[in-house]
């Protein structure tokens, strides 16, 4: 036989033992994993803050990183509304969840959730400040002046919407309760232009929304910001289901933290939803519940 034809063959003989070898060794994992998750689905619900169709678009791309990273049959689960997200919660049909902490604190008091990781905001910090806003033509200048006004507080289960604000105001001298006429909003840009029209006085926005570019309000000659939060407000958590299996926990926990500032592959993953990565989780509920219960915030 050919010199050449034998040496071609025997790189095919190779060849083809490698690729079974790794077909071999990729279908032993494959086995192993579904011997770990007994080929459980494992579901990943977000807290609704835009329509359904949006926030699919906006964290697909990270459950799509959770699979490829832990060999997980992982879902992403999407609400149309707080109510529904609260409700899946409640009654144990979500294996993880990403909401906003004080949204957080809140359903922990009904549910059995375990925070694992916390989230870094687009500004890159885990903490997210909220705005007081008026119009820009208001004769409002100081805190004091918001007594015997309407005011627009955002969702009640946000923290840069509704706690540090409602703990901002008590701190400067404003019985919350007393002094203002208030009600629950919604999102940002509905808040805004609520003020905007005069339907309330004054309301609340959130950092991540004073941070985009494209507004639809001047923060000059339409809106004017009356206050800032001084106190820290944090951002979003990523919570487990305590009846989940530590095995299964730890590797999403693992590979969220992979999704640091430092990683380049951070920025291809959560292009979308604009989040800078994640840390380790570091006690915000205990935070917030102790703040809650000095400052009587309503829960």
């Amino acid at each position: 036989m050919d010199r050449k034809i034998i040496s071609l063959f025997v790189v095919y003989l190779i060849g083809f033992s490698a690729i079974s070898g790794f077909a071999a060794e990729k279908e032993k994992a494959s086995v192993l994993q579904t011997e770990i998750t007994g080929g459980e689905v494992f579901k990943v619900a977000v807290q609704p803050t835009t329509k359904p169709i949006v926030s699919l678009k906006r964290y697909q791309p990270l459950i799509d990183y959770l699979k490829e990273a832990t060999g997980l049959h992982i879902e992403l689960t999407i609400t149309a509304n707080y109510k529904d997200f609260s409700d899946l919660q409640k009654g144990g049909n979500v294996d993880f969840v990403i909401q906003d902490a004080f949204s957080t604190y809140l359903i922990n008091q009904h549910t059995e959730f375990l925070p694992i990781a916390n989230i870094i905001s687009p500004e890159g910090k885990m903490y997210d400040p909220g705005f007081i806003i008026v119009k820009a033509d208001s004769g409002m200048k100081k805190l004091r002046d918001l007594k015997g006004r309407t005011f627009l507080f955002g969702p009640k289960a946000n923290t840069a919407k509704f706690l540090a604000p409602y703990i901002f105001l008590k701190k400067s001298g404003i019985d919350v309760e007393k002094d203002l006429r208030y009600v629950f909003g919604e999102m940002c840009p509905h808040n805004a232009m609520s003020v905007f029209l005069g339907e309330y006085d004054a309301g609340v926005v959130c950092g991540l929304y004073m941070a985009q570019k494209d507004k639809k309000f001047n923060f000059q000659t339409d809106l004017r910001v009356l206050a800032k939060t001084r106190d820290r407000a944090p951002y979003w958590i990523v919570s487990a289901y305590k009846k989940i299996d530590e095995v299964v926990v730890n590797k999403i926990k693992m590979a969220l933290l992979e999704l640091h500032m430092k990683n380049p592959r951070t920025t291809e993953v959560l292009s979308i939803c604009k989040w800078k990565g994640f840390a380790k989780y570091s006690d915000e509920i205990d935070i917030i519940s102790e703040l809650a219960k000095k400052y009587a915030v309503p829960n």
